[in-house]
């Protein structure tokens, strides 16, 4: 059951290590009929206008509960989960404007839903707080003397309600009389719908009720669900043009004993439904016909099915950014016929004040690619493609997920700008152009707000970034052999793409078969006609030039010579193979290596590492050496006391890990009594998140600590919506880990599957290398376009977020500083905005979300804003500029 709803049934769930009180939802309905003359009943069969698949702007208001009981207020009970007073207000606690219900409003910024669209199996997970929900939906009337009847039929809800018709309330319900101010609740429900005969709170899970009782605690529970009369819409509130339909949902007060099971504020529009009789009225519940443009936020998941709303104004899109970086921006082109000859014309962007202008050619456009990312089984557009399309129509649906989607062409078109260091700061304006055939072109205003902060280069950023470049999926992909000039070529397009992110990570495989995928190791070792070994570094040279030429000096170079297992660790002697050649014959076979902890051991590895540590210093990245890869399961001692007895210069040997168990360890730490010493943690579960009342401090110096956030969630870039990824780096930050690593960046699905088909990555492909459950959960920020790697919607949400991010830290960094260096209020708005990037990290779900939630339409409203002031606030952080 799906609709926009809030504080139902609740449960405490994990979301990279935060633990939120999330919220379902409940079926209610919503009708709306055609408005008849006085004492007439509505037209059941009456042309429906807006129904459950049209669409809808809406936000949330969140306060902290109240509790009540028949007989009035009460105090809240001692387990009342309310957040502790906060040192900053919860953004979404801020009221919208008093003319919010108006039809002028100007309500872009909301999040848009289609509660009734196909497929939405869930609704959005909404967090303890929420105390109002406002909806806005809109229809057209072109001739309001031929519209003869327009009703709202019934209206299901718990809570309370008001309705609006342009501005003008036409019914409540279940609220006080007279004037309402924001801040009133709906009324207190009986004790009775809350609690069974025998005065203990309903239960969520009534599978175990005696059957003597289940009927009076069913009939209990439905009277939490009330409903509003027949509202007859007047005449005179209607006019000709669009109108705007406004619901207002209000919290009634918590029941001290049930809280827990039932929050009271829920709606849903599945059934929604507004008739009219008579003409006049265009019915808004279906794509409308011919060729339509709609700016979407960059933070939604595109579908076949989405649509424009024709309604809407439409944009304009807006950028918001700061001197340096790259921000995105996307609009959707929706027609009924073929889309063909496409063109987008960008105009240059002038500064609203004085002479300054960004030229057009700062913005760079990518068309977007249905299930570019995996193997068409999802159903929503991923992958981005530069330039536009514009010979050949495109993407005419006919069919998804068996369900038809008839006469429908989708293509959202993403814009990236990237805003020269030297633009100078303030409110710029533009628009650009979209045609497509023969139809009419369409001009969507552009704004554009450049802060005075300087983005660094990506290379020199605070935050941490390991993402995992997978070169044999890059061949496999291609069917190129492996070290041929035309796969460097396309190794080159994923270490590009990945330098967008400021990637501080390489993982060179040294032995074969690692659980990285590989077959052969990049190091070959060479057998002599003596029987002694050289080294052929050609492949590790060359992928380390590759890596420093785009990525800069990196913090780790990890070399894969250890499979480690998962839970329990894997022994001295167990399978792993280096590539031998022969001097003489050029044959190359896998070479069982010795026994991890013998004398043999110490006497193969110690020339070979040392050698591996020559050819770094010649990148002048030796000190970023290091082995791996350790898991929960590490290694015997013995290994361990090997690796320190042959590391280079004297041990203790430096190890990479990746694991599920959380560390909080400030500098590298010990595996094992008997050696070694990890430098990088990779690690999912377990971290405490910070809160709003802990002190934000130290988060600028995080870099360099040994331990990395990763996110472990099985499906992970289905499960994820795309404002979890621009969180992503936030959300490590706010865990006071270093950043984001042991995520995929290229691992594609290469591997045939059970049923034959191309759907798995090469990521533990042989069995005795395999770290289980280990693996990564994210293998793919890119998808494989013609001749390379090509960026996703979500990289480049991800490539955004690391900026905020990098702003926050700017911020960190200043408030680091000696409480002397900063004046009082400058010292609080600095803090002000720490603390809102972490409410909106604590309330706005995004791995818990699963990706259908909602027709994809998550709720990023006002991140925007939070940009700006996070990038002005860094701007004032720095100094002068120029």
């Amino acid at each position: 059951m799906v609709g926009i709803g809030i504080m139902h049934s609740f449960k405490p769930i994990l979301v990279v290590g935060l633990p939120l009180m999330v919220v379902g939802f409940i079926m209610t309905t919503l009708a709306l009929a055609d408005r008849p003359a006085a004492n007439a009943q509505p037209a059941a069969d009456g042309t429906e206008i807006i129904n459950a698949k049209s669409y809808f702007r809406w936000r949330r208001v969140t306060a902290p509960l109240t509790f009540a009981e028949a007989s009035g207020p009460v105090a809240a009970p001692k387990d009342a989960v309310n957040n502790k007073p906060p040192l900053s207000p919860d953004p979404e606690a801020v009221q919208p404007p008093a003319n919010w219900t108006d039809g002028a409003f100007d309500d872009s910024a909301w999040p848009r839903v289609r509660p009734g669209a196909p497929n939405v199996t869930d609704g959005e997970a909404m967090t303890l707080g929420a105390f109002r929900v406002c909806i806005r939906g809109r229809f057209e009337v072109t001739d309001p003397a031929a519209l003869r009847a327009l009703d709202l039929a019934e209206l299901r809800f718990s809570g309370g309600v008001i309705v609006y018709l342009n501005g003008r309330e036409v019914a409540r319900g279940f609220m006080a009389d007279g004037k309402l101010e924001p801040s009133t609740p709906a009324n207190a429900y009986d004790d009775d719908a809350w609690l069974t005969a025998e005065g203990h709170a309903i239960p969520e899970d009534r599978s175990h009720v005696a059957k003597d009782a289940a009927a009076d605690i069913a009939a209990r529970a439905d009277k939490r669900i009330r409903r509003l009369a027949l509202v007859h819409l007047p005449a005179d509130a209607i006019h000709k043009g669009v109108n705007v339909l406004a619901i207002d949902l209000r919290r009634s007060p918590s029941h001290p004993k049930a809280f827990h099971q039932w929050q009271p504020i829920a709606l849903d529009l599945a059934s929604i439904s507004l008739r009219a009789t008579g003409g006049g009225i265009t019915p808004n519940t279906s794509r409308p016909q011919g060729f339509h443009v709609w700016v979407e936020d960059i933070n939604d998941r595109i579908t076949e099915r989405d649509w424009a709303d024709p309604c809407e104004p439409i944009g304009p899109m807006h950028f918001v950014g700061a001197r340096n970086g790259s921000f995105g921006g996307m609009l959707v082109l929706s027609s009924t016929s073929p889309l063909a000859n496409i063109k987008a014309t960008m105009s240059d962007l002038k500064a609203v004040k004085g002479d300054a202008a960004i030229s057009s050619s700062a913005v760079e456009l990518f068309t977007a690619r249905l299930d570019g990312h995996v193997g068409g089984r999802t159903g929503w557009f991923d992958g981005l493609a530069p330039g536009m399309v514009s010979e050949a129509p495109v993407l005419q649906i006919t069919a998804w997920q068996q369900a038809p989607v008839n006469d429908a062409a989708v293509l959202p078109v993403y814009l990236r700008l990237n805003i020269p260091r030297t633009a100078l700061p303030g409110d710029y304006r533009g628009s650009i152009t979209i045609s497509a055939g023969g139809a009419q072109p369409v001009i969507v205003p552009v704004q554009a707000y450049v802060s005075n902060w300087v983005v660094p280069d990506p290379r020199d950023y605070r935050t941490y970034v390991g993402l995992y470049q997978s070169p044999t999926s890059v061949a496999m992909q291609y069917k190129v052999k492996e070290w041929s000039e035309e796969h460097w070529k396309l190794l080159d397009k994923s270490f590009a793409l990945l330098a967008r992110a400021g990637n501080k990570m390489v993982n060179l495989c040294v032995v074969d078969q690692t659980q990285f995928g590989n077959d052969e190791g990049m190091l070959y070792w060479i057998r002599k006609a003596d029987g002694t070994y050289d080294y052929d570094f050609t492949v590790f040279d060359r992928f380390v030039e590759l890596a420093k030429k785009h990525w800069g000096t990196l913090d780790y170079v990890a070399l894969q010579v250890w499979h480690s297992g998962g839970w329990e660790m894997r022994g001295a002697d167990q399978t792993n193979t280096v590539t031998v050649v022969d001097a003489a014959t050029h044959q190359r076979q896998h070479m069982q290596v010795p026994k991890f902890d013998s004398d043999e051991a110490r006497a193969f590895w110690k020339p070979a590492l040392a050698a591996c540590r020559q050819h770094l210093a010649k990148a002048g990245l030796e000190k970023a050496m290091c082995i791996g890869i350790l898991s929960d399961g590490t290694a015997p001692s013995g290994v361990f006391k090997m690796f320190d007895d042959v590391w280079p210069g004297g041990g203790p040997a430096l190890w990479t890990r990746g694991l599920h168990g959380q560390r909080e360890d400030t500098k590298p730490y010990r595996p094992d009594r008997g050696g070694g010493l990890v430098v990088l943690h990779e690690h999912c579960y377990g971290s405490p998140m910070l809160t709003v009342g802990d002190a934000l401090t130290g988060l600028s110096t995080l870099r360099g600590v040994p331990v990395t956030a990763y996110f472990r969630y099985s499906g992970f870039e289905t499960l994820c919506n795309v404002y979890g990824y621009r969180m992503l780096t936030d959300n490590a930050i706010f865990l006071r880990k270093q950043g984001i690593g042991r995520i995929g960046f290229d691992f594609w699905d290469v591997m045939p599957d059970r049923h034959g088909d191309e759907g798995q990555t090469i990521y533990n492909r042989y069995p005795f290398s395999s770290c289980a459950q280990r693996a990564p959960a994210l293998y793919k920020l890119s998808w494989p376009g013609p001749d390379g790697a090509q960026p996703t919607q979500r990289f480049e949400v991800l490539c955004q977020g690391i900026q905020e991010t990098e702003g926050m830290l700017a911020i960190s960094a200043a408030l680091d500083k000696p409480a002397a260096a900063l004046d009082k209020d400058t010292a609080e708005r600095y803090r002000k905005v720490l603390y809102d990037r972490l409410w909106f990290l604590n309330t706005r779900p995004s791995t818990s979300v699963r990706w259908a939630t909602m027709e994809n339409h998550v709720n990023y409203f006002d991140w925007q804003n939070l940009a700006r002031e996070t990038f002005d606030c860094a701007a004032q952080a720095a100094g002068p500029v120029h």
